[in-house]
């Protein structure tokens, strides 16, 4: 399902999404996205909030931070004393937390914020890899769940002033360079342990994430991955640019982060390739890519059931309205309210 997930740029948030923050559990439910995703799709509307205009994106944002501090979503009613290891659904409730004050200028949110940026920086610079566990308990460090990690902590330090992120994005970088490289791409190996049957290859829908994600924390290492992605991976097929989801001496079957692969170009690969292409400022190729997935588009309900019902799920629609926003943290941040207007 995660596939079709960042394709399309849009102009403003779409009618499904809307819906969905009227009655989100209920709109989940029914979608039947998965539980683990819910903290994703809250993350990627409200990046997609950051780039309304005024009142809408308030209104946006307040909404989808009460589906991101619904119990169902967070797993607690308040927050506990040990926020524990799922480090996906703690970063994407940070990226949340980051674009309301961002958006608001509301300070209310500020403490959880600085409590999940301390506690991930901690257990990532903890880790032998200094990537942290996606998931409480699990062996598997995924490079791309950790650059959304360093994404919110880099978000949090601009709005803070401070330099959580650069510790951590310091040690994940040099660990990637020097054990976590794949020596025929230079691209980043897919997972650092070994957990996975493709660990040691270099995948078109992480590397094209990871380069989205860390546009802010890393700049520097996203271009490179990105034009490492773009030599590595890139490919054009009847005049149309799409990212291959594996090199083209080492392939495996697609899977649900990987989506439909159709001649060897992945529909997630190539969608995310959107976002990265957008925040790095590289808009020939975004526009590129986005022809590509409109043909994608025009073609979905002749794919198939599957293929059409992921085109037009809430997860997608909630990604590609986070995928195509764009460096929305260098626009200008609200006014923190007055002490006497009761907030």
């Amino acid at each position: 399902m995660l596939a079709l997930a960042a394709l399309s740029a849009l102009a403003a948030m779409p009618a499904s999404l809307d819906a969905l923050l009227d009655a989100p559990v209920k709109t989940l439910r029914a979608d039947h996205v998965p539980r683990g995703f819910w903290p994703i799709v809250a993350s990627n509307i409200a990046e997609g909030c950051a780039s309304l205009p005024q009142p809408e994106a308030t209104s946006c944002i307040e909404r989808t931070v009460d589906l991101a501090l619904d119990p169902l979503v967070t797993g607690w009613s308040t927050p506990p004393r040990d926020l524990g290891g799922d480090g996906l659904r703690l970063a994407h409730l940070g990226v949340v937390l980051a674009s309301y004050e961002h958006i608001t200028g509301d300070p209310r949110h500020d403490a959880l914020r600085a409590r999940l940026a301390t506690h991930l920086a901690r257990r990532s610079l903890a880790d032998p890899t200094k990537i942290m566990s996606s998931y409480a308990g699990t062996p598997q460090r995924y490079p791309a769940d950790q650059a959304v990690l360093l994404h919110f902590l880099a978000l949090h330090d601009e709005l803070e002033g401070t330099f959580i992120a650069v510790a951590p994005t310091s040690a994940f970088l040099a660990t990637m360079v020097a054990e976590g490289t794949d020596p025929s791409t230079e691209l980043w190996v897919s997972e650092r342990t070994g957990a996975e049957v493709w660990s040691n290859v270099p995948r078109g829908c992480a590397a094209t994430y990871t380069s989205r994600y860390l546009a802010l924390a890393a700049p520097a290492a996203a271009q490179s991955q990105w034009d490492l992605t773009l030599e590595h991976l890139g490919t054009r097929q009847y005049g149309l640019l799409g990212i291959r989801e594996w090199p083209v001496d080492r392939t495996f079957p697609g899977d649900n982060d990987s989506g439909p692969i159709v001649m060897g170009i992945g529909a997630a690969a190539t969608g995310f390739g959107i976002g990265a292409a957008d925040r790095l400022d590289d808009h020939w190729h975004r526009r590129a890519l986005q022809n590509t997935e409109a043909m994608v588009r025009s073609m979905a309900p002749w794919a198939g059931p599957e293929v059409e019902a992921a085109a037009n799920s809430v997860l997608g629609a909630s990604l590609t309205f986070g995928n195509t926003a764009g460096p929305w943290w260098n626009r200008p941040r609200a006014a923190q309210p007055d002490a006497g207007e009761g907030r």
